[in-house]
């Protein structure tokens, strides 16, 4: 290879890199397997952030995922204080046993800093499965690890609160002064109105028939939704009862995260258990493919 031809690949590659970033920081949606948290972009909101097992990414139409921040750590807790750029996460650094306790953006994931390491005392910094900011008040969060914790400060200080049900699949808070703590287990949708002492069924409840709820979501105006598993995804408003959005033959496999578009209600996106991603824009009666 001439000295020439060599200098004109090395100046091609790095226009190439410039242009789509680097291997290290861009795939396809195809090939993120664990999405722990999903939330729209709110300056695009035909974009997502998702919180996987290998950082945190910005997501475009065309399911190229490009690598924002803290790359390398499992996000396994994630919340998005709703219409806002502030995101609250937790984990763990793959392949050790560093946890990372609970970090806050500002600026919508692009940097993040700790802002507490849970429990006072704690032997470890927390690594919560699962984080819930409620949509009214974005001081108040629930964090779960092996036991329930909250917040009442933005995540500054933690409380505990003490067990939680068995298999948390979701968690979320319920708009408004009562703060209702929602969790997705296999044994059904689950409330509690006394910040997560006692819990009862929300959906369902009085049959034989086995309720399996993969997850729940609720928005500043009052909705909740949730993904019962063989009767599909659920909605209600505050007060009101449960209706079918959609079958749950509509999706490949149980829905495992939704998100709404802060600036358009009916604008939802959700997330199947094959990692695939559906959007819809009339508030959940039909459903196109996004990222392909």
């Amino acid at each position: 290879m001439s000295p020439r031809f060599g200098t004109f690949l090395l100046a091609l590659l790095a226009a190439t890199l410039a242009a789509t970033g680097t291997a290290a920081d861009t795939k396809r949606l195809t090939r993120i397997t664990h999405i722990h948290g999903l939330a729209v972009d709110p300056a695009a909101t035909d974009h997502l952030f998702l919180a996987t097992r290998k950082g945190f990414y910005r997501l475009a139409p065309d399911g190229l995922a490009t690598l924002v921040s803290v790359g390398g750590r499992e996000l396994t807790g994630f919340a998005a204080v709703a219409g806002n750029r502030r995101f609250f996460a937790s984990g763990k650094v793959l392949r050790a046993k560093e946890t990372l306790g609970i970090l806050r953006s500002d600026n919508a994931g692009t940097s993040w800093r700790k802002i507490s390491d849970g429990l006072v005392g704690a032997s470890a910094p927390a690594a919560f499965r699962r984080l819930a900011v409620s949509p009214s008040n974005p001081r108040l969060l629930f964090g779960l690890d092996d036991n329930l914790q909250v917040s009442r400060d933005g995540g500054m200080t933690w409380t505990q609160v003490g067990p939680a049900p068995k298999s948390v699949l979701g968690m979320a808070l319920a708009a408004g002064a009562g703060a209702r703590l929602y969790v997705a287990t296999p044994r059904g949708l689950l409330a509690s109105s006394d910040g997560g002492k006692t819990w009862a069924p929300a959906y369902g409840g009085k049959g034989k028939a086995k309720i399996i709820a993969t997850l729940v979501t609720t928005t500043p105006d009052g909705r909740i939704f949730a993904h019962i598993h063989k009767q599909g995804l659920m909605m209600r408003n505050t007060g009101g009862s449960w209706r079918q959005l959609v079958a749950a033959k509509a999706f490949d496999g149980m829905l495992i995260r939704l998100a709404v578009d802060p600036q358009s209600p009916q604008h939802l996106y959700v997330v199947s258990q094959y990692m695939k991603i559906f959007e819809s824009r009339d508030g959940g009666k039909t459903w196109t493919r996004y990222g392909l």
